[in-house]
């Protein structure tokens, strides 16, 4: 009991306890200092971190455009045939069929190749008739078409000549474009930095800060193929059984440049 006594005052000398009845105090001590400083990093922390993902207001983005005008080397026309409405599908059918072998053939002998050949459109189709408030059926219509691929330019309007002499009175979707594009992508992607950055140095300027690094940067590939138009010889009653189409009529189909057109935007740090 008197050993008990005197350790109530930690504060004397040499009380004589058998433990030491100050530690108790010393460890909740160092706790509680342990606590303070976890809690003051993960104050620091969260702030970096947002400081980090939600900096937008330190940073600004600079939009570069870059155009390159190339030469076509690769046209895409489809070609085909539409029949005329019959009364009989499996009639529409075989006239389609029958039309489109000997186009195909014809395609042929321009100097086209099956690897270039592609089916754009195989369809029989009933026709109705509105009549007395009705819609009734009067027949059938085939379509069967193909998508050519021409490479060598200069064949695109004997292509055009023969097809028709062969039958054809679809020949839509002339398109014409380059067969490498990359090539002319990355040049214009470089011509769209450097703008970019020419931008970037001159707003600074007149805004009046400081740009730090580049922190990001997507692109934008616009590219502005040349469409012709569409070539729909006869139509309902042109091609098989109305008529035919366009034979011996050499008529060259307009193309020019196209333009290949590339936007760089480019995130800066703002100091």
């Amino acid at each position: 009991m008197e050993n008990q006594d005197i350790c109530v005052d930690c504060n004397q000398q040499d009380c004589g306890c058998e433990v030491d009845c100050c530690s108790g105090g010393q460890k909740r001590f160092w706790l509680w200092l342990a606590v303070a400083i976890i809690l003051g990093a993960i104050v620091v922390v969260a702030i970096l971190r947002d400081r980090l993902v939600n900096n937008q207001q330190w940073s600004v983005n600079i939009v570069g455009q870059g155009k390159i005008s190339v030469k076509p080397d690769l046209a895409k026309v489809t070609v085909g045939i539409e029949t005329a409405k019959t009364f009989n599908a499996a009639e529409a059918y075989k006239t389609a069929s029958e039309a489109m072998v000997k186009i195909t053939q014809a395609i042929k002998a321009v100097g086209i190749v099956d690897q270039d050949l592609q089916t754009a459109d195989y369809s029989l189709n009933p026709v109705y008739q509105y009549d007395n408030g009705q819609n009734n059926l009067s027949g059938y219509q085939a379509l069967q078409t193909v998508t050519v691929t021409v490479r060598d330019l200069s064949k695109m309007s004997s292509l055009i000549e023969k097809v028709t002499s062969a039958g054809a009175n679809r020949i839509n979707n002339v398109m014409f474009t380059v067969e490498d594009m990359d090539e002319f992508k990355n040049e214009a992607r470089l011509k769209a930095v450097a703008d970019a950055k020419s931008k970037s140095a001159e707003y600074a300027k007149v805004v009046g800060v400081r740009l730090g690094d580049i922190t990001g940067w997507w692109e934008n590939f616009i590219q502005v193929p040349y469409q012709a138009y569409n070539y729909p010889y006869g139509g309902e009653k042109g091609g098989i059984g109305g008529g035919g189409g366009a034979a011996g009529v050499s008529n060259p189909v307009p193309y020019g440049p196209m333009d290949v057109v590339v936007e760089m935007n480019l995130t800066y740090q703002i100091k």
